[in-house]
């Protein structure tokens, strides 16, 4: 059934070559729109204006094929916002697309859907099914969880699986405040809570940054990916162990990808074409072909690393290869293992090398401990001193 529809405006022109079929609107347009509500639900009206409106109908002024809206251009439906300076209405498949417009006044084109805020060049986007695409200078932001009324309203405009407040961030990002990511090109499924950003995508909130080439984050389950020369600084608090004073610090990475999964806590750093997987932070300098930062349940606070597969730790004085590393932060313990482990210690005035199985050591402190397999002792040589030592 064809929702009812009103236009209201200060001229009217109509013509067309087989009959009325366009329909030109001016002086300030008013456009509503009603469609039938489901179950008992009120009709929901969408509503548009602009300065300037032209119809495509059917012959004679029959059902409307395409709307479209310039100078100013303001679309409301439910939850969904959007402006620019051109928007063009295709009936048949209930889809916008915001366009510039050389001479029409207007802001950018940009869209809300209460969860998203999104600005471009270009946006296409239909309103049932809450899908968009955007296209060149793209700029969108993640609002905050809402609270009180708007956090119901938000809860029921969001799809089933998201989280009870319409929607979850990733654990090292605050949910409190906006995350804002830039990108060439944004696909944004508003239903299934998917977005996906292409071309020198980067987000941002506050000091935390996240860059690649793709970013795509899932509302759902605050799971996220990073494809493509992926480069990030993350903050993770800190405790210290004698004054129990909190502290945010720092971790830098590179790899090719990194994938943060929510439910498990983990951010991992894989290696690519580029060079290997490099993490530098509180459990000091990692690059392996893979690394694993493991947080702690209900807090943005590092619980362990681990480092798989062509190994290198660099902690103070100290450099050690193999092809497992496990780094616990309660207790500050680097775990070396493989076959070989070699680790490297200068101290002043002395230089070892020492191949074993296994080494363990702690973050500020010289002790080494050394394990072999029984096959293949522990053996250590002298290397070059320090220069000036």
């Amino acid at each position: 059934t064809e929702p009812a529809r009103r236009i209201d405006a200060a001229t009217l022109r109509s013509g067309g070559p087989e009959g009325i079929q366009t329909a030109a609107f001016g002086g300030g347009v008013t456009f509503k729109e009603l469609r039938a509500g489901g179950r008992g639900a009120p009709p929901a009206e969408r509503t548009g204006r602009s300065q300037t409106l032209v119809i495509e109908t059917q012959p004679g002024l029959g059902d409307i094929k395409q709307a479209d809206f310039r100078g100013n251009v303001q679309i409301h439906d439910g939850g969904t916002s959007a402006e620019g300076k051109r928007a063009i209405y295709h009936v048949a498949a209930d889809a916008f697309d915001l366009i510039p417009s050389p001479g029409d006044a207007g802001p950018p084109s940009s869209v809300n859907d209460g969860r998203v805020l999104v600005n471009a060049r270009t946006v296409k986007f239909t309103v049932g099914t809450r899908k968009l695409e955007a296209d060149t200078d793209v700029r969108s932001s993640l609002q905050p969880q809402a609270r009180g009324e708007d956090k119901r309203q938000r809860a029921k405009n969001s799809p089933p699986a998201a989280g009870k407040d319409g929607g979850r961030l990733p654990s090292m990002l605050k949910e409190n405040e906006p995350v804002n990511v830039t990108a060439n090109r944004l696909a944004y499924d508003g239903a299934a809570g998917l977005a996906t950003y292409e071309g020198d995508a980067r987000l941002f909130q506050g000091q935390t940054q996240i860059q690649a080439d793709t970013i795509i984050i899932d509302d759902r389950t605050g799971n996220l990916t990073a494809r493509g020369r992926v480069r990030s600084i993350m903050f993770f608090e800190e405790t210290d162990a004698k004054t129990t004073a909190t502290r945010l610090v720092p971790t830098r990475a590179t790899s090719e990808t990194l994938v943060y999964t929510e439910d498990k806590r983990i951010a991992t750093y894989t290696a690519g074409p580029s060079g290997k997987a490099n993490v530098v932070g509180p459990q000091g300098d990692v690059t392996a072909d893979r690394i694993e930062l493991f947080l702690k349940e209900g807090s943005n606070e590092l619980e362990r690393a681990e480092a798989h597969v062509g190994v290198t730790a660099r902690e103070g004085a100290r450099i050690a290869t193999g092809n497992h590393l496990i780094y616990t932060t309660a207790d500050e313990t680097y775990v070396m293992n493989g076959s070989p482990v070699e680790i490297e210690e200068k101290t002043p005035g002395e230089c070892r090398v020492t191949v074993a199985t296994s080494v363990t050591f702690r973050k500020s402190n010289v002790d080494t401990t050394i394990k072999s397999n029984g096959i293949s002792p522990a053996r250590s040589r002298p290397c070059a001193a320090p220069a000036g030592n």
